[in-house]
């Protein structure tokens, strides 16, 4: 019968060949999101320099949709590539309370921006330097440099690009609110911040530069910066020793300058009315040591000179630094003091515009040493964006009263660090939402006392509230196909949230080292098990290569579920390679807030 059944076969014209195994194909990859920013913000983060995407990205995913949309509306809308990241930084680096705030107007970035670059030409001593070219390169960036004198010679210093968008660029000082401001108009609100329309206020850079001149009451002097400005050749000759010179110089003068007729514009003395607002306390003409140095902050920035303001612990007062040579340089217009030794028994610290507290107490006192306080949770749990604040006593009538010495947000690690004065004693509070300690509100605990130089001191609380959060459980079982998958994380890093002791809740963001992730590959049943959060099997748990099924649907998900306030960042790859060329491939940048995930799905 074989032979029968092959000669009708050849007969036919036929011919008999061995069958072939089907060629396994790569898989499809998509990406889906847990989170994403509307597509509006995603234009607006294209167009930005590569280095703000991640930051600019997590911000927007931090206000609403229609607040996305509306910032990402005055960063497409620039007709000056050159103003993209100083627009782009202030919106990254505003804190999502501020953004979201209704009398927050969203032209205030741009109007920023703009007069930053509309003073530069006017003064001498300083030239903005573009490294990159803005809307062509993918990535560009702003720094400045300074002309200044030294034993009868002229250099240069330049600003590194840190120093340059935190401490010129951005639209907040400290404690007040970024706002337009009627300078003229009386404020009677318990926060002394009366925000104006854009048509009846303005920025502190327009009102400062000229904008005081509008409005000014006939009984009044009103000095603006544009008069100074030609004489301002170099920053400062570096001498120290209480020396002013050069725009150092010529800023203690503006502010200390006087009409004959109408006496000076700010005067020494606070009462009534306290505003935190420059353009308010230029129409007081009056305040305290805060209102001096808010003055000399808002006057140093509208002339592109890096500023910030200065407090000591366990003193009432406040004073300025100003940037030089990679130094702050302490002063005091007030006074006409440069460079002044002020004796600090505790702590010194500054601010961001982001509501973020540094310390710079090595820079007025050597003898230092290192308080760490770790935070965890009921169950031993490292809790990351805690807010820890530190006091310093002070005494009084034979009553000691406890004084803020600085804040900081707990890294991933659940610790914060504070460099102190030595032999000191000093208290401490912590923040977080899951808890307070001392469990009581409004109380501290005793933290280090008489710790010696350059020694460390680790302290450890357990916040007696809810947990931190838990992953599901994960089982990793085998697996074997056709498709080999290949996955890899890189360039991991992470920013710390958290609310600022000092100022009111307003949000900060800390740099911080790369994050816990959870990454694993999946089938569709053990996808759905994890989004409900049950305990699921997994095929890979760590960067690597796993053997997979063609044919199915798996998923790749990085997960950033074990933290309470840290948004990771980094790139996921997926690489889905078989026997028909080429292989698939997905390459995804993730910003990833608490709980959130990014999925790159492989078939289907």
């Amino acid at each position: 019968m074989r032979i029968v059944w092959l000669g009708l076969m050849l007969g036919s014209g036929c011919s008999i060949e061995e069958a072939e195994d089907p060629k396994v194909e790569a898989p499809e990859l998509t990406v889906e999101r847990s989170d994403s920013i509307t597509e509006l913000a995603q234009q607006a983060v294209a167009v930005t320099p590569a280095w703000l995407r991640d930051d600019l990205t997590i911000a927007f995913l931090r206000v609403s949709t229609n607040k996305q949309d509306r910032l990402a509306g005055q960063i497409l809308e620039l007709e000056d590539p050159n103003l993209i990241d100083e627009v782009a930084f202030s919106i990254a680096h505003l804190s999502p309370e501020v953004l979201e705030d209704p009398d927050f107007k969203n032209t205030l970035v741009v109007d920023n921006a703009e007069w930053v670059y509309r003073v530069a030409p006017e003064l001498p001593y300083v030239e903005i330097v573009e490294i990159g070219e803005a809307g062509v390169d993918d990535d560009w960036w702003t720094v400045a440099r300074y002309t200044s004198i030294h034993d009868g010679e002229t250099f240069e210093v330049e600003i590194d690009r840190d120093t340059w968008y935190w401490y010129v660029v951005h639209p907040r000082i400290e404690d007040e609110t970024p706002f337009y401001i009627d300078g003229w108009a009386e404020c009677n609100s318990s926060m002394l911040e009366c925000p104006a329309t854009i048509a009846e206020g303005m920025i502190w850079r327009e009102f400062l530069w000229e904008g005081a001149l509008e409005g000014c009451p006939e009984e009044r002097y009103c000095p603006v910066l544009k008069d100074i400005a030609p004489q301002l050749e170099h920053l400062w000759n570096g001498l120290g020793g209480g020396e002013a010179d050069g725009t150092i110089r010529e800023i203690i003068n503006f502010m200390k300058s006087s009409d004959e007729a109408y006496g000076r514009w700010l005067n020494f003395g606070a009462y009534d009315e306290r505003s935190v607002q420059p353009n308010r306390i230029y129409g007081l003409g009056r305040g305290n040591c805060g209102e001096w140095a808010d003055m000399t902050t808002a006057i140093s920035r509208t002339l592109l000179l890096p500023n910030v303001n200065v407090t000591p612990s366990s003193w009432d007062h406040t004073w300025s630094a100003f940037w030089y040579d990679g130094q702050w340089i302490a002063w005091e217009p007030v006074n006409g003091w440069v460079d002044h030794p002020y004796g600090i028994s505790y702590s010194v610290f500054a601010a961001r515009g982001d509501a973020s507290v540094f310390l710079q107490t090595p820079d007025y006192n050597e003898s230092t040493f290192e308080m760490h306080v770790e935070v965890l949770d009921k169950k031993g749990v490292p809790v990351d964006g805690a807010t820890v604040a530190i006091f310093s006593p002070w005494e009084s009538d034979g009553v000691t009263y406890w004084w803020m010495a600085g804040e900081r947000g707990t890294d991933g690690s659940g610790i914060a660090v504070f460099e102190l004065v030595a032999e000191q004693e000093y208290g401490f509070s912590v923040e977080s939402g899951l808890g307070i300690y001392p469990p009581e509100e409004n109380t501290l605990t005793m933290g280090s006392a008489g710790i010696l130089a350059g020694e460390v001191d680790v302290i450890t609380v357990e916040l007696d509230g809810r947990k931190m959060p838990r992953g599901a459980e994960i089982s990793v079982v085998d697996s074997d196909g056709d498709v080999a998958l290949t996955v890899d994380l890189l360039d991991q890093e992470s920013r710390v949230m958290g609310p600022s002791y000092r100022y009111g809740g307003d949000s900060y963001t800390l740099v911080d080292t790369a994050p816990v992730l959870d990454m694993f590959v999946v089938d569709t049943a053990n996808y759905e098990r994890f989004q409900q959060g049950e305990a699921f099997e997994t095929v890979l748990v760590d960067p690597g290569q796993v053997q997979i099924a063609a044919g199915e649907v798996w998923h790749v998900v990085v997960a950033n579920a074990w933290v309470h306030s840290t948004a990771a960042i980094g790139t996921l790859t997926v690489e889905a390679s078989a026997e028909v060329e080429p292989a698939s491939r997905e390459e995804v940048r993730f910003q990833l807030l608490p709980g959130e995930h990014v999925t790159v799905q492989v078939g289907g």
